[in-house]
């Protein structure tokens, strides 16, 4: 609905039932919008803040509230996704040339505080709770800055020689204007060429690199110079070129409506297509292209289709009409699979048998050697849905063995249950001084999607996770 409404105040609400008939259809859609994965919270927060930022531009000096919606809206995505804090110059742009056209008006404020401090909260919340997680990220632009001190430094000079010169020649922008179609025509056809690039060179002359993943045992394939294809697989190449040609469409036509909300998508495509570091597993490395990349890819594709219908021409609106009916097809074809799959199914009645077993509240400990295993997959459901605390012990040369004899006393003076749960191959117990009883076992089978690094999964795989469960007491 947050699309629908971003597109219908674009172009009408023809072109947004569109942009929601494809969205609807489409597999990444379909698949993520009920997977636990931010993506989809992304996808709603950004077109919702994109939507309202456009009502409230309209009139800002009398729908307040709408800028108010809108700072908060793209505020939180950057608590929702790190990644996002890509996005700030295109804010920061956005600002400078509020300020350049009208000068600073308190109405702007409404939009620019709230937004202000929530990406203000999610640095210190990324500073704070995810600190590895933020410097991984981060880490290497910075090493990177720090070595070419240059940039920061000349960063830092063209923007304030920018401020000074937007405030002395501020009222002589409209001169600009002159240069307006040259200006988005070049825009156009760099996006164009772009396309043609990612589409029939680079897959074809790019190289797949590897990275070492610490979860995986083995090298993990980083095909990047195939991402514009393999997006292709869910939006066909009809979805893929429509969307190529509306959004430049949308760039040739480009106004305080549109500005904004094509240059955050396209930035954030523009990343990703060049490069999508994620899951190895295709289909979990497709969820970056959730929040933006396929649906400004959809809604430029609504657009053009949009379009040649509004040209009131028989023989355009025939070829719309064609062009439609296989855009929407293509996408019906491509999420055969998975729209009938669900992952998982029939799961959760099997944890029961873990209750018949184990006493309310205890702590689990999986013996499980695996990078992603039994504790993290089967473990994790256990800890929110039936209340156990769950460990894994990957490790047992790393063990602390004092330390672990001291918690697991705690533990039993706290009247808390501990289980060692044992799956195939994984190690022996590794403290003296304690016994395990016995007390069953479990057999959990369910089947999932499979996962596939090279091509687009369409088959299903059958999991299986069994283990055997004993009481972890002491001797005396």
């Amino acid at each position: 609905l947050a699309i629908y409404f971003t597109a219908r105040r674009i172009a009408g609400w023809e072109t947004a039932l569109l942009a929601l008939a494809g969205l609807s259809l489409n597999a990444l859609q379909i698949w993520f919008a009920r997977y636990p994965t931010t993506e989809t919270f992304t996808q709603f927060l950004l077109w919702a803040g994109l939507w309202s930022l456009g009502v409230w531009l309209e009139k800002p000096q009398i729908r307040p509230l709408w800028g108010l919606l809108a700072g908060l809206a793209l505020g939180q995505t950057f608590l929702v996704r790190i990644d996002m804090l890509f996005v700030l110059p295109i804010l920061g742009l956005f600002g400078i040339w509020l300020w350049a056209r009208d000068g600073w008006k308190q109405a702007y404020n409404w939009f620019f505080l709230p937004l202000t401090l929530l990406i203000l909260h999610s640095l210190i919340h990324a500073l704070w709770q995810s600190r590895p997680y933020f410097f991984e990220l981060f880490g290497f632009a910075m090493q990177l800055l720090r070595v070419n001190w240059i940039i920061p430094v000349g960063a830092v000079i063209f923007g304030l020689a920018l401020l000074v010169g937007l405030g002395r020649y501020r009222h002589q922008l409209a001169q600009l204007a002159h240069y307006r179609r040259p200006f988005l025509g070049s825009l156009v056809l760099t996006f164009v060429v772009w396309g043609i690039y990612g589409w029939f060179i680079r897959p074809y002359f790019g190289e797949t690199t590897f990275w070492n993943d610490p979860y995986s045992a083995s090298p993990i394939p980083r095909p990047d110079h195939e991402n514009l294809v393999r997006l292709g697989w869910y939006l066909s190449p009809a979805g893929v070129w429509l969307g190529i040609v509306g959004i430049g469409l949308l760039i040739w036509r480009v106004n305080r409506k549109t500005a904004v909300m094509l240059s955050v998508t396209l930035l954030i495509t523009l990343i990703y297509i060049a490069n999508i570091r994620a899951n190895p597993h295709q289909i979990y490395a497709m969820r970056r292209y959730v929040p933006a990349v396929m649906p400004i890819f959809i809604v430029g594709a609504a657009y053009f289709l949009g379009w040649l219908f509004a040209c009131n021409k028989i023989w355009l609106s025939g070829i719309a009409l064609i062009l439609t009916l296989a855009w929407l097809g293509g996408f019906g074809w491509l999420a055969r699979g998975f729209i009938s799959q669900v992952d998982y199914q029939g799961i959760l009645p099997q944890f029961n048998q873990f209750d018949d077993q184990i006493a309310p509240g205890s702590i689990l400990i999986f013996n499980d050697p695996a990078p992603i295993g039994q504790g993290d997959i089967i473990g994790t459901p256990l800890r929110f849905l039936k209340g156990y605390d769950v460990l894994t012990l990957r490790d047992p040369d790393a063990l602390d063995a004092p330390q672990f004899d001291q918690t697991l006393r705690q533990w039993q003076a706290q009247g808390r249950a501990v289980y060692w749960l044992m799956v195939p191959d994984g190690y022996e117990w590794p403290l003296s001084g304690w016994v395990l009883n016995e007390v069953g076992a479990y057999d959990i089978q369910t089947a999932a999607l499979e996962g596939t690094f090279d091509r687009r999964p369409t088959q299903l795989q059958t999991l299986r996770w069994r283990g055997r469960i004993a009481a972890v007491q002491p001797e005396n």
